[in-house]
């Protein structure tokens, strides 16, 4: 997997967490215009998943979220000073046709385990 350890660390905690809640999984997905660092597919959604430890790759990460008709792209800061300056980013990067997310860590374990939640009640 490509990164330093804590990008990596990061992403295989995702990655778990996705599958613990019922998702199917991708890392170092190539998807054309690049890599995305981890794809999770969960009925009729596609999250792109990048692990961003500086906001200058944010532009990039929405057009290969994009490239693969993602329903939601999430950026995960590595800590909570960074979310500020990442979503002012995003906003820069406007007419996404995919919803994109900045998270924090902990915020995205949350959000896949309510994902894994909501299949539990209705399977």
């Amino acid at each position: 997997m490509r990164g330093g350890g804590l990008h990596r660390w990061m992403v295989r905690q995702l990655e778990s967490a996705a599958n613990q809640a019922g998702c199917w999984t991708r890392v170092e997905a190539f998807v054309g215009r690049g890599f995305v660092d981890l794809v999770v597919g969960h009925g009729d959604q596609l999250i792109a998943i990048e692990v961003e430890l500086t906001a200058a790759r944010i532009p990039n990460d929405i057009t290969k979220a994009e490239s693969i008709g993602a329903t939601e792209l999430w950026i995960i800061a590595p800590n909570s000073t960074h979310i500020g300056r990442y979503r002012r980013k995003t906003k820069r990067s406007t007419g996404s046709r995919t919803r994109v997310l900045v998270l924090s860590q902990p915020q995205a374990l949350r959000a896949l385990a309510r994902i894994g939640d909501h299949f539990d009640r209705t399977v």
